[in-house]
């Protein structure tokens, strides 16, 4: 079994917005740094650039290219993206130097929406990366070792809530097992449930997750 903890990181700049008239109306898109490597950020990891490209690279050709490359708004407390509470759609990611830029298209959905209005009205809106990780301490950083990148997520950029949030989410454990993801926590029920109905009935009550990326 994979043993991972949780790691969002949130880039601080401020994206861009672009608007893109079509047949079918106006559509909305945020640009700008998604990612970062070779460098600490603020909270205290580094990601080396090797370990990013891997991460980078499977999810373009997993979830990208595949066209399942969604994203949530704020922060979930599970590494699995969501599709009932998709509010962005990723379209691409590119390097640029040591930095990812990415360009997602905001959806038309109940929370994709909200965004919507907020961004016409100027909110100060963020992204974050969500994934499964595990790091090692060197010279006081934390230096990513393994990283599976699931989504990237719209956030609101407060000075104090996100650290929060991110510290009671990143000091959970998490589990692989044959493709399912679930919190150490509840390993037990886990490893007690002996048919596909009481996985699929887990699965449901938010305990498993299924990876969506392939192995």
């Amino acid at each position: 079994m994979q043993q991972f903890r949780m790691i969002t990181e949130t880039v601080r700049d401020q994206i861009e917005i672009k608007t893109e008239q079509t047949s079918k109306g106006r559509n909305l898109f945020i640009e700008g740094p998604f990612l970062m490597s070779n460098a600490k950020n603020r909270n205290g990891r580094i990601y080396p650039k090797s370990v990013l490209e891997q991460a980078v690279d499977r999810y373009i050709k997993e979830y990208i290219n595949e066209r399942r490359a969604i994203g949530e708004f704020n922060h979930p407390d599970y590494p699995m993206p969501n599709p009932k509470l998709a509010a962005i759609k990723i379209e691409s990611l590119e390097w640029r130097g040591d930095n990812v830029y990415g360009r997602a298209k905001v959806l038309n959905t109940p929370d994709g929406l909200i965004i919507k209005e907020l961004l016409e009205n100027d909110f100060k809106l963020g992204v974050s990366s969500r994934g499964l990780g595990s790091a090692t301490k060197q010279n006081g950083a934390d230096v990513i070792q393994q990283f599976l990148l699931n989504a990237i997520d719209a956030v609101d950029l407060p000075s104090g809530q996100i650290c929060y949030v991110d510290a009671v989410n990143e000091s959970v454990s998490w589990v692989e097992r044959n493709g399912l993801w679930f919190k150490e926590e509840d390993r037990l029920i886990v490893e007690q449930a002996n048919s596909p109905i009481q996985l699929e009935l887990l699965e449901h009550l938010g305990v498993l997750f299924k990876s969506m990326v392939k192995k």
